[in-house]
Formats: structure tokens, C-alpha cells, sequence
């Protein structure tokens, strides 16, 4: 299999379907100008990535994209406008879910996307623009666990 700790690139665009799939050496994958994760099972089984950092991305997140990627503690998914069925499913160390977006809110397939989270099992955060934090708080099982980005912004200063 392919052995590659970290992928950096400012050309990529587009994180096609299976493009890191159970690649389990990765631990981080700094592609800023990725407009497009939502290739299905992109990271499946990635269990040594840890940061992800997609802050351009203008489309979803991928069912089963993230899933099982046991060791990812931060996530950021830009402008993200919809999130798939267990995209972070089992993302078991998940602390910090950021999502930029600030004109809605973005759609939910189904609340199995965080089943087996460290969102879903109340130790981790999703970090929202300030303007649509109220919306979020209507999300079904993420409700209680969503936060303003100024509180977020805020505590990285320290």
C-alpha cells in the first residue's frame, strides 16, 4: 500500500471518491484550495490522520469520507453546504469540527454522519460562524455540542 504521512498541495481541487481510502499512514492533509471533498470514502480508514484542513471547500463532505479515522482530533470544512450519511462516523477523537459557512446552514443527510463520534458522544465541538449559530442549535443530536467561532478563535489566542 501507499505510504505518505502528509499531503500538502495548493493545486489539488478536488479530493475524488477512494483518493486516501485506508491509506493508514497519513497523518495530515493541508490542501487549501480544495473546493470539493465529497468524493465517497475519501479518507475511509485513514487511522493515523489527525488534522484535515480544507478551509475553500464550497461543496459536502462525502458519505463514509471520514469514517473510521480514529485519530483525527481537528477538521476544517470551510464552506461546507452539506454533510453525508457517516461521514465522520467513528472519528472516535474528534475535538474540533470547524465549518466557516455563513450564508445557511448546511444540510444534515441524517444524524448517523457523527454516529460513534467524539461530537455525537458529547467530548468534541463544532465550531460555527457566529451569524448562524442560533440555526445550528436545531441540528437533531449535535445541538448541544455546537459553539460560536469567536469562543473557538478565542481560545487558540491562548
Amino acid at each position: 500500500g501507499t505510504q505518505i504521512s502528509e499531503f500538502n498541495s495548493t493545486s489539488v481541487k478536488t479530493i475524488s471518491s477512494f483518493g486516501f481510502y485506508y491509506v493508514s499512514t497519513l497523518e495530515k492533509c493541508n490542501t487549501p484550495n480544495v473546493t470539493n471533498i465529497s468524493g465517497n470514502g475519501a479518507f475511509t480508514n485513514c487511522t493515523n490522520l489527525k488534522k484535515i484542513n480544507f478551509p475553500n471547500n464550497s461543496n459536502g463532505v462525502g458519505t463514509n469520507c471520514f469514517n473510521s479515522c480514529t485519530s483525527l482530533e481537528y477538521a476544517n470544512i470551510g464552506e461546507c453546504t452539506w454533510i453525508s450519511s457517516n461521514a465522520f462516523a467513528n472519528c472516535s477523537n474528534l475535538e474540533a469540527l470547524i465549518i466557516t459557512r455563513t450564508k445557511t446552514v448546511p444540510s444534515l443527510s441524517n444524524t448517523n454522519a457523527f454516529s460513534g463520534s467524539a461530537i455525537a458522544n458529547g467530548t468534541g465541538f463544532v465550531y460555527v460562524a457566529d451569524n448562524l449559530y442560533e440555526k445550528y442549535l436545531t441540528y437533531p443530536i449535535l445541538e448541544k455540542y455546537i459553539v460560536p467561532t469567536y469562543i473557538y478563535l478565542l481560545e487558540k489566542k491562548h
